[in-house]
């Protein structure tokens, strides 16, 4: 994640607000999202999704009505 990456947030600050959320909202769902995850927020983390495209036709194709837009 960029933010602690550079050093603006630390990922502990993250995961104790995160607690602190969960603990006065227990049916909240809290997403978090941002490339290179530190491994202490994916271990706190109940999902974890790694999307990556490897090959896409864009910019080749335009979008298609009905499915892109």
């Amino acid at each position: 994640m960029r933010a602690v990456r550079d050093g603006l947030i630390k990922d502990t600050e993250i995961i104790s607000l995160f607690e602190k959320v969960r603990k006065n909202n227990p049916g909240m769902h809290l997403l978090l999202t941002g490339r290179g995850m530190t491994d202490s927020i994916i271990n706190y983390a109940d999902v974890v999704t790694d999307m990556r495209c490897i090959k896409h036709p864009y910019p080749r194709i335009g979008a298609i009505k009905g499915i892109d837009l």
